[in-house]
């Protein structure tokens, strides 16, 4: 077979290539990482030290893929814009109306005919540059990468089909208890918040203005009266009050009473036994 036939059918086998690499041979080393990674993420990039097999013509594939490919990726270093082939590379892709795509590595002068081209930056940030190329290159797949995760608002729907007796049995304790929570009177913070109301009156405060102002105008030397009229009122306060004194007082002397009077009664009949016992003996 000859050598042009058998060249033409590696190409095709190959399936055609979206985007072109030019670079220099100084940049081999960020080329391949570069190219790898866009083959990994799905991208038809054609890269000669990747895509040229043994056997095929060199010169010819360099040919076939840059007159194909629809687009060129070219990296910009010092030594790519001095590089005479890069260049040659640059101004067909231009001429032919391709898409041409710079990619900066590190900074240098950029050409003259790509300045106003839209350039990706990979001087910074690797990572963030391939996402921007794989936005051109792969558009699903820069969607996949840059979309943000989906949030569902509320509770996910329950699949009951996949749960266990033992889900089922804590979801309906769940159902069952969530009414009485609802329904149950909050008391406690009704009280608390009536009494926070209470404190924050103006009367309290005024009140309180008026304690604090009493403490300031205590001389240091009756520290340890001070300390005294604190515990006072407080042992006053435990102390119950005269009402209550009183009706403990004549609760006691209720209770003595009743029992005086069954004493007595008591013995009346205890005295009535006996003297029908001594006129039964006498008899």
């Amino acid at each position: 077979m000859p050598r042009s036939e058998l060249d033409s059918e590696v190409s095709l086998t190959q399936g055609a290539p979206t985007a072109f690499f030019s670079y220099c041979r100084n940049d081999s080393d960020f080329a391949l990482r570069l190219a790898g990674d866009l083959k990994a993420a799905g991208a038809n990039v054609w890269l000669d030290q990747l895509d040229i097999i043994p056997g095929q013509r060199w010169d010819r594939a360099v040919e076939d893929a840059l007159t194909n490919c629809p687009s060129m990726l070219v990296i910009l270093t010092p030594a790519s814009v001095n590089s005479t082939n890069v260049m040659d590379e640059v101004s067909f892709a231009l001429e032919e109306q391709k898409s041409v795509i710079p990619i900066v590595y590190q900074q240098c002068v950029i050409p003259f005919r790509l300045r106003r081209v839209e350039h990706v930056d990979f001087t910074k940030d690797y990572a963030r540059g391939l996402k921007e190329l794989l936005k051109t290159l792969v558009p699903q797949q820069g969607e996949k990468t840059s979309a943000p995760p989906v949030v569902q608002a509320g509770p996910s729907p329950v699949n009951l089909s996949h749960q266990d007796e033992s889900g089922l049995a804590v979801q309906r304790q769940v159902e069952k208890a969530r009414p009485q929570a609802i329904t149950e009177p909050a008391v406690p913070a009704r009280v608390e918040a009536e009494s926070v109301v209470a404190a924050s009156s103006p009367a309290a405060v005024e009140h309180e203005r008026d304690d604090n102002a009493d403490l300031t105008t205590l001389p240091v030397e009756s520290s340890e009266a001070l300390s005294k009229s604190s515990v006072g009122p407080s042992l006053e306060t435990s102390s119950p009050a005269p009402e209550e004194q009183a009706s403990i007082v004549s609760s006691d002397s209720d209770a003595k009473r009743v029992f005086g009077t069954f004493v007595l009664i008591w013995l009346a009949l205890l005295a009535v036994t006996l003297f029908v016992l001594f006129v039964w003996i006498d008899r």
